[in-house]
């Protein structure tokens, strides 16, 4: 049953006409000097002292004495009569039993959302309404007017916003504020790691400083080549180098040889030409001489000897020269090889083995971020944020705990729990508190 249609309204619904139980019950709160402002006062006399257990009755009687105890009632009863213009609610026939301007939006909505007569609910505090900053919902104590238990009465406290957005404004403003005071520690890291982007001026002084500790403890060269894997490369190149080598050798002897070859040549061809100059010297000087033609045939004979053994002279020399341009080439070819093997070797292998180095350690560092924190730097998530490793969006972070746990996660604290009621075109959003 709806209190607010407990009491049956006369003209407007703000007045009733007292009984005689009701003028009674009355003047016994005003003797007693029970507070006219304070229900739970008024209610809990009615309950406890007064033993009444008739809800409607409570009611009635507890906004009977709030809207029409006047001041001056409690000093009448410590003097004469005759002297107090009013002394209690013995003579009085009509009462209010409401208030003349009525209640607040809010308290309206809230009324109908827990079904309590408006009256027996209060603002206790105005609340801080920032449009775009800091916003904190005004607070509302609701008192229900009957027992639940012996000599305990049922009391709550609700925070109410107008609207969706007022309520978003709160939640966020809450969370916004444990945050600054608990920090990460009232969040687990697997839920703030989403809203976290490593710093990479961070990753990269990290990666080298990493790598010039694995530079300086590194081992031969033979090891730095296999570990950057271009040992397989280097040892080609060795091999080449070896090929090349071979070949020069092979070279340097077919060189030696063709020349000793030139130098056999041009001594068979000194004789053969001494000996055809000293037959020509026979004819020229002995024309009577019977062996004439047979000098000739000679001569003959050996020119023809001399010009082969010129035709290989040259051919030798020809080959000499081609050797000599195949031994230089293949010294342009160890000196190829020798530049390219330089740079697996020595400073050059070393600067290499540097920088593969940071980048293994930045894609290490960039794919897990928050293992290598913990595994190599034992570090927590928090304190790398303290340290400014991990930059982290506080507001997103903030608008992502509101959408996964809702606004009523944290601004209903004491049960969690969000409650609606639509008043006048308005939304109002309630949140209890106690």
């Amino acid at each position: 049953m709806k209190f607010n249609n407990i009491l049956k309204e006369e003209k407007e619904g703000k007045t009733v006409t007292l009984t005689n139980m009701d003028r009674k019950l009355l003047n016994i709160l005003q003797k007693k000097k029970v507070d006219p402002k304070v229900p739970l006062a008024v209610i809990k006399f009615l309950t406890m002292t007064l033993a009444i257990d008739d809800l409607e009755l409570v009611t009635r009687l507890t906004k009977l004495y709030h809207f029409n105890w006047q001041p001056g009632m409690f000093e009448c009863d410590e003097v004469r009569e005759v002297d107090c213009e009013l002394t209690d609610f013995s003579e009085m026939k009509k009462g209010r039993i409401d208030a003349e301007e009525g209640y607040d939006a809010p308290i309206e909505a809230l009324s109908l959302a827990l079904d309590v007569d408006p009256f027996f609910i209060k603002e206790t505090w105005s609340g801080q309404l920032n449009l775009g900053g800091n916003t904190y919902l005004p607070e509302y104590n609701v008192i229900y007017p009957y027992l639940l238990s012996p000599n305990r009465l049922k009391e709550e406290d609700y925070l109410i916003a107008r609207g969706w957005d007022q309520a978003y404004d709160a939640g966020y403003t809450r969370v916004r504020e444990d945050w600054d005071e608990n920090g990460l520690e009232w969040f687990s890291e697997s839920f703030v790691e989403p809203y976290t982007e490593v710093s990479y001026t961070w990753i990269e002084n990290e990666a080298e400083r990493r790598a010039h500790d694995d530079a300086a403890n590194a081992g031969d060269e033979e090891d730095m080549r296999e570990e950057i894997g271009v040992s397989s490369d280097y040892n080609s190149y060795m091999d080449d180098m070896g090929f090349v080598k071979e070949d020069i050798v092979k070279t340097l002897t077919q060189i030696q040889e063709s020349e000793f070859k030139i130098d056999e040549i041009e001594k068979e061809k000194i004789l053969l030409e001494k000996e055809i100059e000293t037959l020509g010297g026979d004819i020229e000087y002995d024309d009577e001489n019977p062996n004439y033609t047979e000098f000739s045939e000679e001569i003959e004979r050996l020119q023809t000897k001399l010009n082969q053994m010129e035709g290989w002279f040259e051919e030798t020399k020809t080959i000499v020269e081609l050797l000599y341009q195949d031994h230089s080439n293949l010294q342009l070819d160890i000196k190829e090889i020798k530049e390219t093997l330089s740079k697996y070797e020595g400073e050059k292998l070393l600067d290499d083995y540097f920088i593969w180095k940071t980048e293994e350690w930045t894609d290490t560092i960039e794919r897990e971020p928050l293992d290598y924190l913990s595994n190599y730097l034992d570090m927590s998530l928090g304190d790398a944020i303290s340290e400014g490793y991990i930059e982290l969006d506080v507001d997103a972070l903030i608008e992502g705990a509101i959408e996964s746990d809702g606004i009523s996660h944290f601004l209903a604290t004491e049960d969690g729990h969000e409650e609606m009621e639509e008043f006048d075109g308005t939304d109002y959003y309630f949140y209890r508190i106690s």
